[in-house]
């Protein structure tokens, strides 16, 4: 989508739907490792780790220039300055699930888990509550590790049963969101030299954006978000000025 400058005012946007496979041979998530079942190498065809399903990306820029019918001071203090805003929506990023032991003896503690019996690998529906989705971001009852008691409600395959099912990537991580501005203007000083003031603004509405929910399986904080997404961190305001010429 592109709105090319007219009436002071400008858009362009674009929007991705993508989509990106890999196949890794990963007992522990790893390249270094053999696949889970050379029989079967279906078992490690996954999202890859930068599979990101929906991407958009809009630029704004407006330049007032609407207050003719007032004074002088009116417009000289509004007219003149230049708008900007990047708009930046993204989907979650795949993340995994590990057991966080060594089930099957192979000296690796990042085995995968299986999935409890009559379980599904689901993201909890939280209403779009941040609170919520911070303490149970996931269904953690759909997991579960094979042990001589845990048979019917916990089946696994291989030796034992101590090989995990679960597919690696399997569920997203929360999407992020956020709004970078600046603002504006050239003052002139002499013929062709002017001096350009600028405001910026990363993150203006200083929106909160959730990291990745803790996966292994074995920890306290499995299922729960425990910090925020670091590609946009909290609201920075930057000023600055640069003589142009």
């Amino acid at each position: 989508m592109d709105k090319r400058l007219s009436r002071r005012f400008s858009l362009k946007g674009y929007y991705t739907w993508s989509k990106t496979l890999a196949s890794i041979a990963m007992d522990n998530n790893s390249l270094a490792n053999p696949f889970e079942d050379y029989n079967n190498r279906y078992l490690d065809k996954q999202r890859s780790d930068f599979d990101q399903r929906h991407t958009s990306v809009t630029s704004i820029v407006w330049q007032p220039d609407y207050f003719s019918g007032a004074n002088r001071m009116v417009r000289g203090l509004l007219n003149g300055w230049t708008v900007t805003a990047i708009v930046t929506l993204q989907s979650g990023a795949p993340f995994n699930i590990t057991a966080g032991s060594d089930l099957n003896a192979d000296g690796n503690s990042n085995d995968r888990p299986n999935i409890a019996a009559g379980k599904v690998a689901k993201l909890n529906n939280t209403g779009g509550s941040r609170s919520g989705s911070m303490a149970k971001r996931f269904d953690t009852s759909a997991y579960c590790v094979f042990s001589a008691t845990s048979l019917a409600s916990c089946p696994g395959v291989g030796p034992a049963g101590s090989s995990g099912t679960v597919r690696p990537n399997s569920l997203d991580a929360p999407g992020v969101r956020n709004v970078d501005a600046s603002l504006f203007r050239d003052f002139g000083i002499y013929e062709r030299v002017k001096f350009q003031f600028r405001t910026e603004v990363s993150n203006v509405f200083n929106l909160t954006n959730l990291g990745t929910p803790t996966g292994t399986l074995n920890s306290a904080n499995f299922g729960k978000v425990t910090g925020s997404a670091s590609s946009f961190p909290n609201r920075q305001i930057q000023l600055g000025g640069r003589i142009l010429f």
